[in-house]
């Protein structure tokens, strides 16, 4: 056994009081978003725009779970293990929003040259080209149905095709209730083939029904006192298609369709435009991505913001797979969320069932089963012998800080300033106490004008409410005054 014999005559240094820390409850939203980690990290040579997942996505089965980047003048195929397995690249320039149909068996997609193209899956043969608009087709839709296409022009025109004849069945231009500007997001309902939903950069969010030729709702976007609006970037379906969601600028919206296109929540948690919007596996949750690099989750049925993700970069897309039968407290089943960003990558997270706990190394199972042997079984553990040594400790010179050296030579009216510019609220409130204990507290405050009090007054009103350091700072007040 080791004595250590201290100096004697040394000047004790100032210690600060340690409080417990405060553990902050964690929401089951944020345990189960935590879960999350990244499993792949795909870096194209585009700008990725658009994510989508197939629409049969089934845990069970790997050749399901598959999901396409649109990204550039071609999009891709990935697999289960986040592996490129097909690209299409059909395209004389940028490609836009390459989607699944509800069997997963074709894909449509738009380009910069204005035609919409149908490819195979498993081939990638090009199947259809239809060309009718004069710029840009930046969204394409199927219905719900599969036997027709939706598209969306920046010619400011919604275009209706019919797969089989590769016609066009219905133009939103045509009795001139259009939108007046680009068309830059699109969706069909997922009920009803007729229906479908549009959002454009005249601020407005249109609600079509294809048996009619002017829209069945406008609702202007971005606001909630409907006198001024905002670009619209993203338009989607919720809860079955009684709900549309919007984005618009930097706030979401919810409009209920039931109810005559009525507002009925906005959630203002980005702090620039938000770029993408898509629906959890389970329907229950709404995800948000935006140009400030983070990703915002909301409760649908609690119309609450819930948790939110941070990313490096600027992001343009989100995407979850589809699970119907999927919750949060389910904790068995893989879940994966996918966002494009503007640097031109892509990151897929994942998560495993259960908590993902770590196993412990044989390592640590050998130290604790030694431990566990010496408490229970004392008798087991070979006895040592004890030596006692007695050791002076060599002379090491203390490396005092500004304040502790002044606080040794009694100099405590500098003393209490250099504390003061610590600016650390621990390290002034242990002074303090340390000079009232000395009785050097009115020596320390003695002779103050208003300037030279003026840090000390700063620093209690900015702490006197912290419980912590509250009776000090009263106590010390309380001498000022006095």
């Amino acid at each position: 056994m080791l004595a250590i014999k201290p100096n004697v005559g040394e000047f004790t240094k100032l210690r600060q009081k340690k409080f417990p820390k405060v553990q902050e409850s964690e929401s089951e939203e944020a345990k189960y978003w935590r879960t999350f980690s990244n499993c792949a990290e795909h870096k194209l040579q585009g700008t990725p725009t658009h994510i989508h997942f197939n629409p049969l996505y089934n845990w069970q089965d790997p050749s399901r779970c598959t999901y396409l980047i649109t990204a550039s003048i071609r999009f891709g195929l990935y697999d289960a293990q986040d592996k490129l397995q097909r690209t299409y690249s059909r395209f004389n320039d940028d490609a836009y929003s390459a989607r699944f149909r509800k069997d997963a068996k074709l894909i449509c997609a738009g380009d910069k040259s204005g035609s919409v193209r149908v490819f195979d899956t498993d081939s990638k043969a090009m199947l259809r080209e239809m060309k009718h608009h004069t710029s840009a087709v930046r969204c394409t839709v199927w219905s719900c149905d599969g036997t027709n296409i939706l598209s969306a022009s920046d010619d400011k025109k919604v275009l209706r095709w019919d797969l089989a004849t590769e016609t066009m069945l219905w133009n939103s231009s045509a009795k001139g209730s259009g939108h007046t500007d680009y068309v830059r997001a699109l969706d069909a309902s997922p009920q009803t083939p007729e229906l479908f939903v549009s959002g454009g950069y005249d601020h407005s969010v249109k609600l079509w029904d294809s048996r009619q030729q002017r829209a069945v709702m406008t609702m202007v976007a971005g606001t909630e006192s409907m006198a001024a609006g905002q670009p619209v970037e993203s338009v989607m379906f919720a809860q079955h298609g009684t709900m549309l969601v919007s984005a618009a600028g930097s706030s979401v919206q919810l409009w209920d369709v039931l109810a005559g296109g009525k507002l009925l929540h906005t959630f203002n948690h980005h702090q620039k435009n938000v770029s993408g919007l898509c629906v959890d596996g389970s329907s229950g949750r709404l995800l948000s991505c935006g140009l400030d690099g983070l990703v915002k989750i909301y409760s649908l049925t609690e119309l609450a913001l819930v948790h939110g993700l941070r990313f490096p970069s600027p992001l343009l897309a989100v995407a979850c797979p589809p699970d119907p039968g999927a919750t949060p407290q389910e904790g068995s089943e893989v879940r994966k969320l996918a966002v494009a960003a503007v640097d031109g990558s892509v990151t897929v997270r994942s998560r495993l069932r259960g908590r993902g706990s770590v196993l412990r190394s044989e390592v640590d199972k050998v130290v604790e089963d030694a431990e566990v042997d010496r408490f229970l079984r004392p008798d087991r553990v070979p006895a040592r012998a004890v030596h006692t040594h007695t050791a002076l400790q060599p002379h090491q010179p203390q490396r005092l800080q500004p304040y502790e050296k002044l606080l040794k030579r009694f100099s405590y009216s500098k003393a209490l300033d250099a504390g003061l510019r610590s600016r650390h609220p621990g390290v002034v409130v242990a002074l303090l106490s340390e000079l009232a204990a000395r009785g050097g507290l009115g020596t320390a405050l003695a002779g103050r004008d208003e300037t030279q009090l003026e840090p000390l007054l700063s620093f209690a009103a900015k702490h006197v409410a912290d419980p912590k350091y509250a009776r000090v700072i009263v106590q010390v007040m309380h001498r000022v005054l006095d």
